[in-house]
C-alpha cells in the first residue's frame, strides 16, 4: 500500500480510537472490583441457573436410556423447572446463560468470585457495545471526532456507567440494542444473505434478554415496507430480494426460539404470553417521584421522559433540545427522498419515539427510575450529537470567518467544561454514580426521589463494621433480609463473622432509606428521630445521605 498524507492521518485517527478504548477498557478493569450488590443479582443468576440446568437436562435426555428419562422427568415436574414456566415471562435468559457457563466452565465456586466475575462480565458486554456505537456514529457523521465524542457521552453518562458494571439486564439491554442497530444498518444498506443471518442473530439475542427487544425487528419490517415503496431504486432482483428477506425472518424465529428455553415447549403459546405479559411485570409497590408516594401500577405518563431530563447530563439535553429545533425549523424543507443520512435520523428518531410511546399506550410497569428504558439511550444520543453538528454547519453559514471561528471556540469550549464537570462529579461520587442528578432536579433530591434503590451502599457498612470490630459474631440487621445477598460481595475470611438478624436482637442497623410499602413510610417518618443518636457512619453520594449505619448493642 503506498503511503499518502491521506493514508498517515488516517492510522493516525485510528490509533486514537484504539487508544481511547484502550484505557476505557483499562479503567473498567480497575474499577470493576469497587461495586457493591445491586438488589436483583442473586434473581438474576438463579433464573440463568434454572434455564442452564434445563439446558442440559432436555438436551440429555435426546441422547439418555430409559433409565435415565425417569431422572430427567422428575425435573421437568419439579419447582425449579416450574419456575421457568411461570415467572418473568418477559425476561429472556440468553447473557444470564452465558455468565452460569463461564461460572461452571471455570469451576467458580466462592460467591465473592462469583459476582465479580459477573461484572466485570456485564462491563465487557457494555464495552463491546460501546465499541459498535463508535461503529454506529462513524456510519452517521463520517468524522472519528464526533464518533468519539458520541461514545464518551456514553461513558460519562453517570448512572449508565455504574450499572454497566452490576446490572446484568439494562446495560447489556443497551448494548445488545446497539449491535442489533448496526447490524440493521448493515442490512438496509446492503440486502446480502450474510447480512441478513447477522441481523437475525442479533435481533434474536435482544429479544432473548428482553422481549421488549422486538422493537428492532418492527422497525427492521417497517423499513423493508419503505423499501418496497421505492424497490426500484434498489439495486438488487425482486427473487433475491425476496429471499434474502426471507432468509431474516426464517433465521429470526428459529434463533429466537433456539436461545431462548422458555419457547421450547410451546413457542407460540408461550411467545404471545411473554409479549404480554411485557407491559404488567408484577412489581407492585411504592416509588418516590417529585416528593410525593405513587403506586408503581399508576405513574403519570411523563415519568420516563421526566427521569432522562433529570438524570442525563445538562448538556447533552441542551444539544438534544437544539436538534429538535433545527428539525422543526427546517420541517418544511425535507428532501422529498431519503438520503443516507436521513434514512438513519429517521430510524434513531423511531427506536427512541417508539418504546415511549409503548410504554404510554400500554401503561406498561416501570419504576427505579427509566432503566428498563435505557435501551433508547443510543437513539437520544445520536440525535443529540446531530444537534452539535447542525450548530456547526449554522455557525458557519451565518457568521462571517472571524466571527465563526470565535463562536466554534466557545462551542468547543463548553463541550470541554461539560466533559470535565461530569467526569469530575463521577470521581467524587464513586463508585456512587447510581444515584446521579443534574440541576434540572432541584435541589433536595433526597427528600423528592430515591437514591440508592438497589442498596449498592450496604457493602461499604458491611466492610466498615468488619474493619472496626473485632467480635467472630455480629448481628446484622438490613430490611428485606438482604443480609444474604449483600455480604457475598464481602471478602470470603470476613463474611462468616456477619449473622443475620432481627432489628431488636441486632448489633448494627444499615438502612438505605428505601420506601417499598406503606408501613416503610411510617418507620421512615420517625426514624431519625429514633435512630439518629445512632448513628455511627453514613454513606454521602452527591451531597444526599444514601445509607446509614447505627450502632443497637
Amino acid at each position: 500500500m503506498e503511503l499518502t498524507k491521506d493514508t498517515l492521518m488516517s492510522n493516525k485517527y485510528g490509533l486514537i480510537s484504539i487508544l481511547f478504548f484502550l484505557l476505557y477498557f483499562l479503567l473498567g478493569v480497575f474499577i470493576y472490583e469497587d461495586y457493591g450488590m445491586s438488589w436483583d443479582e442473586s434473581m438474576q443468576r438463579q433464573k440463568g441457573q434454572i434455564s442452564t440446568n434445563y439446558i442440559h437436562y432436555k438436551v440429555s435426555a435426546v441422547f439418555s436410556t430409559p433409565e435415565e428419562k425417569k431422572d430427567f422427568n422428575s425435573f421437568f415436574n419439579s419447582e425449579e423447572f416450574t419456575q421457568i414456566t411461570s415467572r418473568d415471562k418477559d425476561f429472556g435468559v440468553f447473557y444470564e446463560v452465558i455468565l452460569v457457563g463461564i461460572e461452571r466452565a471455570f469451576s467458580i465456586e466462592d460467591p465473592r468470585s462469583i459476582y465479580l466475575m459477573r461484572h466485570f462480565m456485564t462491563f465487557l458486554a457494555f464495552f463491546i457495545g460501546s465499541i459498535f456505537f463508535y461503529k454506529i456514529l462513524m456510519r452517521r457523521f463520517s468524522n472519528w471526532k464526533f464518533a468519539l465524542l458520541g461514545v464518551l457521552f456514553l461513558i460519562l453518562t453517570p448512572r449508565i456507567f455504574a450499572q454497566s458494571f452490576y446490572n446484568s439486564k439494562d446495560p447489556v439491554l443497551l448494548a445488545f440494542f446497539i449491535i442489533a442497530t448496526y447490524t440493521l444498518i448493515r442490512f438496509l444498506e446492503k440486502k446480502s444473505y450474510k447480512n441478513a443471518i447477522i441481523h437475525a442473530l442479533a435481533c434474536a439475542a435482544v429479544l432473548n434478554i428482553r422481549i421488549v427487544g422486538i422493537i428492532v425487528p418492527a422497525v427492521t419490517f417497517l423499513f423493508i415496507f419503505f423499501e418496497l415503496l421505492k424497490f426500484d431504486r434498489l439495486k438488487i432482483t425482486f427473487k433475491k430480494y425476496l429471499l434474502v428477506n426471507s432468509t431474516y425472518v426464517v433465521l429470526l424465529m428459529v434463533s429466537t426460539i433456539v436461545f431462548w428455553p422458555y419457547l421450547w415447549e410451546t413457542p407460540i403459546a408461550n411467545f404471545a404470553n411473554a409479549f404480554l405479559n411485557m407491559s404488567q411485570i408484577d412489581a407492585s409497590g411504592i416509588i418516590l417521584f417529585y416528593g410525593k408516594y405513587i403506586e408503581t401500577t399508576d405513574i403519570p405518563w411523563y415519568y420516563i421522559s421526566s427521569f432522562l431530563f433529570i438524570t442525563t447530563p445538562e448538556f447533552y439535553i441542551i444539544l438534544f433540545i437544539a436538534a429538535i429545533f433545527f428539525f422543526l425549523y427546517g420541517f418544511f424543507d425535507i428532501p422529498k427522498g431519503l438520503n443516507r443520512n436521513n434514512k438513519l435520523d429517521l430510524l434513531f428518531a423511531l427506536l427512541l419515539i417508539l418504546p415511549i410511546l409503548a410504554v404510554i399506550m400500554f401503561k406498561s410497569v416501570v419504576y427505579d427510575g427509566w432503566r428498563h428504558m435505557y435501551f433508547i439511550y443510543p437513539a437520544f444520543l445520536l440525535i443529540a450529537l446531530t444537534g452539535l453538528q447542525y450548530s456547526f454547519q449554522v455557525i458557519k453559514l451565518v457568521w462571517e470567518e472571524a466571527n465563526a471561528n470565535l463562536a466554534m471556540i466557545i462551542l468547543v469550549t463548553f463541550i470541554s467544561i461539560s466533559v470535565l464537570f461530569t467526569g469530575s462529579n463521577m470521581l467524587m461520587n464513586h463508585p456512587y454514580q447510581n444515584v446521579y442528578f443534574n440541576v434540572f432536579a432541584g435541589s433536595n433530591t433526597a427528600n423528592r426521589f430515591e437514591l440508592d434503590y438497589w442498596g449498592l451502599a450496604y457493602r461499604e457498612g458491611l466492610e466498615f463494621i468488619l474493619e472496626n470490630d473485632n467480635r467472630t459474631s455480629i448481628n446484622i440487621h438490613i430490611p428485606y433480609g438482604r443480609l444474604a445477598i449483600d455480604s457475598m460481595i464481602i471478602r470470603t475470611d470476613d463474611r462468616h463473622r456477619l449473622r443475620a438478624s432481627e432489628m431488636e436482637s441486632a448489633d448494627y442497623v444499615l438502612y438505605n432509606f428505601r420506601v417499598l410499602t406503606p408501613g416503610d413510610f411510617e418507620i421512615l417518618q420517625n426514624w431519625n428521630a429514633y435512630m439518629g443518636n445512632r448513628e455511627i457512619y453514613s454513606v454521602v453520594a452527591n451531597r444526599n445521605k444514601i445509607m446509614g449505619v447505627y450502632r443497637m448493642n
